[in-house]
């Protein structure tokens, strides 16, 4: 609750520093599709067992400054859940464990509009992980029986990471428009002090969203 409380508070505090500056802001939600480029890859040691993408959401708000009719610059703070999935299916049962990690994302992009409507995008993205872990579920041929197991990566987290992000946006009317975004991660999920951790598993996040935004 803590943490939600200080993403509102800086969302809040965004959005008022934008409308004092006379800038272009507004709101931005979607789908967010996750995968982790992991090493060793677990598919390559333990057959049957298939790399799917992990499914979640992202929002935030953004703030665009144009330096004239076709280049800008925009900022952004955004809550995403990125992460992987991988599925086992067994004998009378299937397994899926679900890598999470909960990010506040603070993009920096520069814009360039091609068209009316159309806007290109690119720039370094500076992100905190919020919270990871791993979730282990087993679901059974009865569908009254499951079993649930997780693991907090809280205390082994890489805390700051660094991405670059692309993407493109249409304005679908002077209020909405859609865009697609992928963000492609540099830093390991767990932190390097912790060699044992570390030294067992690398993973990486890469995330692409897709999504709408409202332009306030």
């Amino acid at each position: 609750m803590k943490k939600i409380m200080i993403s509102l508070i800086l969302i809040v505090a965004v959005a008022a520093m934008a409308s004092a500056l006379n800038l272009n802001y507004g709101l931005r939600t979607g789908l967010a599709i996750g995968n982790m480029a992991v090493d060793p890859d677990p598919t390559e040691s333990e057959p049957g067992l298939e790399n799917k993408m992990k499914m979640g959401f992202y929002c935030g708000i953004w703030a665009r400054h144009m330096m004239n009719e076709k280049i800008g610059i925009t900022v952004e703070l955004n809550y995403v859940e990125q992460g992987d999935r991988y599925t086992d299916e067994g004998s009378g049962f299937t397994e899926h464990a679900y890598m999470i990690q909960n990010t506040l994302e603070l993009p920096i992009l520069f814009t360039y509009l091609p068209m009316e409507k159309m806007t290109l995008y690119a720039g370094p993205v500076l992100g905190y992980a919020l919270n990871g872990g791993i979730k282990m579920v087993h679901d059974f041929d009865d569908p009254d029986v499951a079993e649930y197991m997780g693991y907090d990566f809280g205390e082994w987290l890489n805390r700051f990471q660094f991405s670059a992000a692309a993407g493109i946006k249409y304005e679908i009317t002077e209020t909405f428009f859609g865009e697609v975004r992928y963000t492609y991660g540099f830093s390991i999920v767990i932190s390097e002090d912790q060699e044992l951790m570390s030294e067992y598993v690398e993973a990486i996040p890469r995330t692409l969203t897709i999504g709408m935004g409202i332009n306030l």
